[in-house]
């Protein structure tokens, strides 16, 4: 189940659930979430919070045991859970009902029984969320702004919140979020991004190409992530372009792909060509390749890559 929801079934709430994700924030609103299930004056008495790398699985396993004093439950948030390895089995084969008791881990644990499991939503989930948050602060949005937003700055559901309070101040007089503003405020925060860089790649312009990738790693944008980005956008790319040659129309493959970036820019994406995107796309898994298995500069790598899949292109 995704974040929505687990908080809409917390009036009636399983014993167990497991919490599988690595990001800070999601981390964060389900925590939250949790100590708001017990009114203020009770916490005292019916929250508790423990990180298994510090405390003991048999406290743990007392205050779950434990009946709450003035609220209909207990409830428990456990950081770490996988520490506890098979030391918890006991209470989760037989947990107690009066107890709500939500575990992180970063992968469901062998051996333990299966729990209702707490997830990130997919892009579209996550799209969604905060279209909805948008829209509670007043705001309209145009349909595939909020995809384009994930599109560009990924899942990293902070970074994404980060991202959208900004697209707030800058539709400020409007109230309004649009494709082109989202294109604008994500940008000019990062002067440049991957999606220019992927187009002065494919039109075989090095010196823009370069431009823009150190830009970027000036910026402090990781190379796993430019690459990863770059080979995400190539291959949609390639999707659209088999697409287009069999006749479907392009909103459609917009939509299909999530190609947000590209809306209304059709002739654009007809203008690269299918084999040299092939060519672009395999070069990028060579690089992914590279920067997990060796140690060479991978700025130094990526230049280099640039400057020869661009002189490709332009012979």
């Amino acid at each position: 189940m995704n974040v929505n929801e687990f908080q809409k079934r917390s009036g009636s709430p399983e014993p167990i659930y497991l919490l599988l994700t690595s990001q800070a924030y999601i981390r964060k609103l389900i925590y939250d979430h949790c100590a708001r299930q017990v009114p203020e004056a009770g916490r005292a008495f019916d929250w508790n919070v423990f990180d298994l790398e510090r405390d003991q699985v048999s406290d743990l396993v007392s205050a779950a045991r434990t009946l709450p004093w003035f609220s209909p439950r207990r409830w428990i948030y456990v950081k770490n859970a996988d520490s506890a390895d098979k030391a918890l089995l006991p209470y989760l084969q037989k947990p107690s009902e009066r107890t709500v008791m939500v575990l992180e881990v970063d992968k469901c644990p062998a051996g333990w029984p299966e729990f209702p499991i707490i997830e990130p939503g997919e892009r579209a989930d996550l799209a969604g969320w905060l279209s909805r948050k948008a829209q509670s602060e007043g705001y309209s949005v145009e349909e595939g702004a909020i995809e384009a937003l994930v599109e560009v700055v990924g899942d990293d559901l902070q970074l994404l919140v980060s991202e959208l309070e900004k697209l707030l101040l800058y539709g400020l007089n409007d109230r309004k979020i649009t494709i082109d503003s989202v294109r604008q405020a994500v940008s000019q925060a990062r002067q440049y991004d991957v999606f220019a860089l992927g187009e002065a790649i494919a039109s075989g312009n090095a010196k823009r190409a370069l431009g823009i990738l150190n830009a970027l790693f000036e910026s402090g944008m990781s190379t796993q992530l430019i690459i990863s980005t770059l080979y995400a956008n190539f291959r949609r790319l390639l999707v659209a372009l088999e697409l287009l040659d069999r006749g479907k129309r392009f909103p459609d493959i917009v939509r299909q792909l999530n190609l947000w970036s590209y809306k209304n820019r059709e002739s654009a994406v007809r203008k690269f060509k299918e084999k040299e995107v092939r060519g672009i796309i395999l070069r990028l898994f060579e690089a992914d390749r590279t920067s997990k298995s060796s140690s060479v500069d991978m700025k130094v790598y990526m230049e280099r890559l640039v400057i020869d899949t661009c002189c490709r292109i332009s012979v």
